[in-house]
């Protein structure tokens, strides 16, 4: 049994948010459906990318790292929550971590701001970022 959960905006309104009980949210601007909460701690790129490939959510499994780009669609400076995504989504850290196709360094975008910076992937212990997966519709 799947729960839809609707915020409808009036008037004049422009989108409408809905999340469904596997955690997951469509942009329906990009297309792009997301997980609504990110890892839960802070990894290195290695770490965050190894959760969103193995990631099991919304009956879905073809899960990956958003792109900066990406990260940039759902950042709302003009929100009064301490990390600016887009509602549904719920982040517990600042720093995002992108797809990355350099060997040695990937993207953080950061919610707090909407600034980005480059990071060593292997990070060391502890990590500098979060993973917060995302995947095509229709797939």
């Amino acid at each position: 049994m799947s729960v839809i959960l609707m915020i409808l905006l009036y008037p004049g309104a422009q989108s409408v948010i809905c999340q469904d009980s596997a955690g997951t949210w469509k942009d329906n601007a990009t297309g792009l459906i997301w997980s609504v909460k990110d890892n839960g701690s802070d990894t290195n790129w290695v770490q965050a990318n190894n959760y969103c490939e193995n990631l099991a959510l919304g009956g879905n499994t073809d899960w990956r790292l958003p792109t900066r780009a990406d990260l940039e669609t759902i950042y709302d400076k003009g929100l009064s929550k301490e990390f600016k995504a887009k509602n549904p989504i719920e982040l517990n850290g600042e720093k995002m971590w992108a797809e990355s196709t350099d060997s040695a360094n990937a993207w953080v975008f950061s919610f707090l701001n909407g600034g980005t910076s480059m990071l060593p992937v292997g990070g060391g212990c502890g990590g500098s970022g979060r993973a917060l997966c995302v995947r095509r519709s229709g797939k």
